[in-house]
């Protein structure tokens, strides 16, 4: 179907709605070799995305070889996109993974136990070992986790700075990503593979306490799980999945962020309508 040179193979009509498509089947027959490989695999397949089609890509060697593959794929995609299967698998549960909390004794100190710089190894000792067990970490995170573990729960201007002097001496790994700096021991989180999930009430629920790696990997899982989705959606849902019940203006603000970010990495593509799919 189309009415340019550019057609596409098969279109299939919303159950729900039959104005409305819900996936583009393209396929490599004689007439997809008028254009070049890019404009073929990379290029058609975009803008049909950002023109808020959900594209499948069927190759003619695949199908020859197991057709019944090819076949299972696309109704998979169907079933996802009508919501018809909803004993599919989970893909979140490939990225999803427990927090694990740093093993530091609870202490009771009060502000000068930071300020009076006769503790500065031990507290160094612990933001190393903060950092070593919850990687990735935003630098003002791992500030109050490592003030949390001390005891202090109030604090000023002066036990800031001084803290994040110290944290400099833990000379971690670090990367400024959506306006905040970001601290890690190893590369691990850098292929945005896992997300963490907390057991219980969690502690994570601001905008500084989350890592646009995690977010990005959870929105990777999601959309596996639904093909596509409006950014709106997707922010409630990975809002729900992070057991944060109220998200604040600054969390939300922080999420938009993080899709921008996949979309700039060509992670996701963001249709014209606000539709995050998968590149």
């Amino acid at each position: 179907m189309g009415i340019s040179d550019f057609k596409i193979d098969c279109a299939v009509l919303d159950p729900k709605n039959k104005k409305r498509f819900i996936l583009a089947i393209m396929c490599d027959g004689a007439t997809a070799y008028r254009s070049c490989a890019k404009d073929r695999n990379i290029l058609q397949i975009q803008t049909l995305k950002l023109n808020n089609w959900n594209v499948v890509r069927v190759f003619t060697i695949n199908f020859i070889n197991n057709p019944k593959r090819e076949i299972k794929k696309i109704k998979d995609i169907l079933d996802r996109l009508s919501g018809i299967d909803r004993t599919s698998r989970d893909h979140l549960s490939k990225y999803r993974k427990n927090y694990r909390y740093a093993k530091v004794d609870q202490q009771q100190n009060l502000s000068q136990y930071v300020t009076c710089g006769e503790n500065d190894s031990a507290i160094v000792s612990r933001l190393r070992a903060i950092a070593a067990a919850e990687e990735p970490l935003n630098v003002r995170f791992l500030m109050k986790r490592c003030l949390t573990t001390l005891g202090i729960q109030k604090f000023g201007g002066k036990v800031e700075e001084r803290m994040m002097n110290l944290i400099n001496l833990c000379e971690l790994k670090r990367e400024d990503l959506c306006g905040k700096t970001y601290l890690r021991k190893t590369d691990k989180c850098l292929d945005c593979d896992f997300y963490r999930v907390e057991a219980g009430d969690p502690v994570r629920r601001s905008e500084d306490d989350f890592t646009p790696y995690e977010i990005v990997a959870l929105i990777k899982g999601l959309l596996e799980n639904k093909v596509s989705l409006y950014a709106d959606e997707l922010i409630e849902a990975v809002c729900a999945e992070l057991k944060v019940s109220r998200p604040s203006d600054k969390l939300v603000a922080f999420l938009h962020e993080c899709i921008d970010l996949g979309v700039s990495r060509s992670l996701f593509v963001r249709s014209i309508s606000d539709r995050i799919s998968l590149s």
